[in-house]
């Protein structure tokens, strides 16, 4: 078992900022405690005896507030993690962390900058270092090398070539070939990081570093939602997807009773009633969801939760979800795709439609809110897929339809090697379109913006359905905030966005 122990306070100082959203993101609140920041300044604390503090841009912590917090603390150590669609914003973050102390370690972190490590070090030059894959031991192993040495000196790529998970760019400028012209430096990666085998040594996230009143489900004033983890990874390998492939594909639980332990304590403590759980996999071993659910039973623990499912999990449970109903689980986030088949098995998706189809009924019968993800526009769709695929979806009895064109972005998506030799494809690669449904690709008789368009008129038919708002009216409180968040959410993106292929800093 790996094991990290406590090690006396270092006086190493890191400052962690999760990047400002300059376009609204869809569909999920942002307005959600930075779960992966705050395990990571709690690790950090405990095994490297760091001081950290914590900045939250998605929670109206400004760039200008980063400034000012590098220029008086003076950090050793900034490390900033963003989502693909707010990629951009992380880089300017970094530059203004770079801008306000040149001395501290800039630090790159999180599934985007893990995809595409090279290319997000040469777009910004200032970010020093790239954290690839999970975390947490990358970084306290970081941090008591740089307490060793003092900080960050002249010498720290030297000093951080033995922690395995980094890269960096050589060199402290561009290099100049035979003929005096500048070259890109060279990237620079240590030895690679293996998962963490036990997640029993993740200690509970460092929940004094937020408030949580600030954090509410947007537009509402809602604070009674919060984030946590049972679980990280999933075992299947679903070739539009790049999470799995963050995760190695394999799928590891958190020990349960330590669950159980935090979601007292965001219930008890925090005043937090309503638990969205971020894993990729919820369901994947039957056994363990008897076990929590009779846990929260037993403990007399009082949420209402949700969870992200297969198909054929869930398929295989259905006589478990009375028991869930009774735990507080009222809604599930479920990959149903496709109602073709052929999509399912080209997309390596390994569940049946027809599983789908009976599992439908029960998930009406238990579950207050269902959201369905769909996926349009890989090479092979055709106009009539988008009706066909809505009509699914209200088959399906979901109350939340997410519809969403294929987006290769980053291209470290296993799908893209299959669009890689295909001529004349049009592909949007600008990361600001990601997580509002405007990226997407051409298919084998579509242009892209033809996809846009058909996607965008799928939602808008479901939505503005006076069928299913009913249904959400009458549903209850919970399914009725979601829906109605979703429609307030997508009408703030009607006007468009701008576009920024390139990363170009901003004045703070």
């Amino acid at each position: 078992m790996q094991t990290h122990f406590p090690m006396p306070a270092s006086n190493l100082r890191v400052l962690l900022f999760r990047a400002v959203n300059s376009y609204h993101i869809t569909p999920f609140s942002q307005k959600a405690p930075p779960l992966g920041l705050l395990t990571l300044a709690a690790q950090v604390r405990r095994d490297a005896g760091c001081e950290v503090r914590l900045l939250d841009g998605a929670e109206g912590d400004s760039l200008q507030a980063l400034k000012r917090e590098v220029e008086n603390w003076r950090p050793h150590i900034v490390g900033i993690s963003t989502l693909t669609a707010n990629s951009y914003d992380g880089m300017v973050a970094a530059t203004v962390a770079k801008s306000a102390c040149a001395d501290t370690l800039t630090v790159a972190g999180g599934i985007h900058f893990s995809a595409v490590p090279e290319e997000s070090l040469r777009v910004c030059t200032d970010f020093d270092v790239c954290a690839i894959g999970e975390g947490e031991l990358t970084l306290v192993d970081l941090c008591q090398v740089l307490a060793e040495a003092g900080g960050r000196g002249d010498r720290w790529r030297e000093d951080l070539a033995g922690v395995a998970g980094l890269a960096w760019l050589e060199g402290s400028g561009p290099g100049m070939d035979e003929h005096g012209q500048p070259t890109d430096r060279a990237i620079h990666y240590t030895a690679p990081r293996g998962l963490i085998k036990d997640l029993s040594i993740l200690p509970m996230p460092a929940y004094d570093l937020h408030t949580p009143i600030r954090y509410k489900m947007w537009p509402w004033k809602w604070h009674d939602m919060t984030l946590a983890e049972a679980s990280r990874g999933c075992p299947y390998k679903c070739s539009f997807c790049h999470n799995s492939q963050f995760w190695e594909y394999r799928w590891r639980a958190r020990p349960v009773e330590a669950v159980l332990d935090e979601l007292e304590y965001l219930s008890n403590t925090l005043g937090h009633s309503n638990i969205y759980f971020v894993d990729d996999s919820f369901q994947t071993k039957r056994s363990r969801i008897i076990e929590m659910c009779e846990g929260i039973l037993r403990r007399g623990i009082k949420v209402n939760s949700w969870a992200q499912c297969r198909v054929d999990d869930l398929h295989r449970d259905r006589d478990l979800f009375p028991l869930m109903k009774r735990a507080g689980f009222y809604g599930l986030l479920i990959g149903f795709e496709s109602p073709r088949q052929n999509d399912l098995d080209r997309w390596h998706k390994q569940v049946g439609v027809g599983q789908a189809v009976e599992l439908a009924p029960y998930l009406a019968e238990n579950f207050e809110t269902i959201m369905g993800t769909f996926m349009v526009g890989d090479h092979t769709c055709n106009i009539e897929d988008f009706d066909k695929t809505r009509e699914f979806a209200e088959s399906l009895q979901v109350d939340i339809m997410l519809m969403m064109p294929f987006t290769p972005v980053p291209a470290s998506i296993p799908m893209w090697e299959q669009y890689k030799g295909i001529p004349d494809l049009d592909v949007e690669w600008d990361y600001d379109l990601a997580g509002i449904y405007r990226g997407g690709v051409s298919t084998a008789t579509l242009d892209r913006q033809t996809v846009l368009t058909n996607n965008a008129k799928q939602l808008g038919k479901f939505y503005f359905n006076p069928k299913h708002a009913l249904h959400a009216l009458q549903s209850g409180r919970l399914q009725r905030r979601h829906f109605f968040h979703f429609i307030v959410s997508g009408l703030i993106d009607v006007p468009g966005t701008k576009l920024r292929t390139e990363f170009r800093p901003r004045d703070p």
